[in-house]
């Protein structure tokens, strides 16, 4: 019931609680972040509507991301995601969750990710929101999105990856230039590609 009540309130719509599965988990981690020019130990990772924090435990496992955190709207999840934090071995670093809305451009760049993992449905608007959010959440060093399953409505020039349809983003950061001046986002979406 805990899951199921917080959709029946205004307060707490969002995406559905849907945990990630085993192959997403090897998509994300072993398959795309290793091309995404991110280095994890210098990293912070934020997966937005974290549900049970199993993606957040892996990063701060598996990931070897400095930091690893999850924003989670069902404040039952938020509880669920802690516990399951306390109990799981071989955690490197202690994963944060918070219970707020993932829509909250503010609270993302509190957290400053580099990385970004989020799950939505299309149809609803719900990625077209989380789109415009990220926009403007990391529009100031930029960062690596990646979505489970479904794309971003307009980020077809951003999309650098996709494993088992999971798909990853590159916001290059503002006015990178190269060494004459020129912008180098399309360069560096090109050897991401590779």
């Amino acid at each position: 019931i805990p899951l199921v009540v917080p959709k029946l309130s205004r307060r707490y719509r969002g995406p559905p609680y849907l945990p990630s599965t085993a192959k997403s988990l090897d998509a994300i981690f072993n398959r795309l972040l290793p091309r995404s020019g991110v280095t994890p130990a210098k990293s912070t990772f934020l997966d937005l509507g974290s549900g049970d924090g199993r993606l957040v435990i892996a990063a701060a496992s598996k990931g070897n991301f400095c930091r690893a955190a999850g924003i989670e709207l069902n404040p039952w999840l938020v509880l669920l995601s802690k516990i399951k934090a306390c109990t799981t071995s071989g955690v490197g670093v202690a994963p944060h969750f918070y219970w707020g809305n993932a829509f909250d451009a503010g609270l993302i760049r509190k957290i400053d990710p580099q990385v970004v993992t989020l799950y939505g449905r299309p149809g609803d608007g719900v990625m077209s929101k989380y789109g415009e959010v990220l926009e403007e959440a990391l529009s100031s060093k930029g960062g690596v999105v990646i979505s489970n399953k479904f794309g971003i409505p307009g980020w077809g020039q951003r999309l650098i990856g996709e494993v088992e349809g999971v798909k990853m983003y590159k916001i290059p950061p503002p006015q990178q230039h190269d060494g004459d001046g020129t912008n180098d986002a399309a360069t560096e979406r090109e050897r991401m590609k590779g």
